[in-house]
């Protein structure tokens, strides 16, 4: 019995009882012999691996319906692997542009943390100087007073003198 399979030009077959109890690389009673798929190296169980049955009466026909199906089979290979080889070259490229951006986010998160250490000690040296300032302010004003104040002591004192 003969089903086609879902993906193109594979054919299975229900092995034969003779193929199940002996080798199956042997031809059976009915002269059919067994192809495997061109990726097995080696004769495997008949359960396991999807075969093609060709009568050998009718070989002509059917080598020619599978070299064609076997050249379209390699070219459909090739332009997936083509298509492979690409989704790699951008995977690649996605992966070394996230690498850099990796590194470039480091690199930001160091200067960001070091700009925000010298904001802080700037603005801690600001603070200490308004301050200083506000300081310095207070005491010249407080020295101006006191200034103005012997000031006018010492002129009061002068026009006491003068009228003396």
């Amino acid at each position: 019995m003969v089903v086609e399979d879902e993906r193109p030009n594979v054919v299975q077959t229900t092995p034969s009882p003779e193929l199940v109890s002996g080798s199956p690389c042997k031809k059976n009673s009915h002269q059919e012999t067994i192809i495997w798929n061109h990726q097995t190296s080696k004769c495997p169980s008949p359960q396991l691996v999807e075969q093609t049955v060709i009568n050998e009466n009718g070989a002509d026909n059917s080598n020619d319906t599978l070299q064609d199906k076997n050249s379209e089979s390699v070219s459909n290979s090739e332009i997936a692997g083509d298509d492979l080889n690409d989704a790699k070259a951008h995977l690649s490229d996605a992966s070394r542009r996230i690498h850099e951006m990796d590194i470039e986010i480091k690199r930001l998160e160091n200067e960001r943390e070091e700009l925000s250490i010298a904001y802080r000690e700037a603005e801690t040296l600001r603070k200490q100087e308004e301050a200083k300032a506000q300081r310095l302010a207070s005491e010249l004003t407080s020295v101006r007073h006191d200034y103005e104040r012997r000031l006018t002591i010492k002129e009061e004192e002068l026009d006491s003198l003068r009228y003396t």
